[in-house]
């Protein structure tokens, strides 16, 4: 019984959507980026969803914002 109604399915989709585009904000060219399995780096571009992001060991690596969120891969 405890079902949400479609009002707050709404309302959670929303908010969800807010955080998600407050977080692809964040992580522009040159905001530095805490990656739980890789470290600390540097975002070089953003572009389409995809993020470059140089690492301090010197590698670079691309990542989905959409996976990052979802998954909760920074800190």
């Amino acid at each position: 019984k405890n079902q949400p109604t479609e009002k707050q399915e709404k309302a959670i989709k929303t908010a969800k959507a807010s955080d998600y585009i407050g977080f692809c904000a964040r992580y522009g060219t040159g905001a530095r980026l805490a990656h739980k399995k890789y470290g600390v780096g540097t975002v070089m571009t953003q572009e389409s969803g995809l993020i470059l992001v140089r690492f301090a060991d010197g590698s670079v690596r691309s990542f989905s914002l959409a996976v990052l969120y979802e998954k909760s891969l920074t800190d």
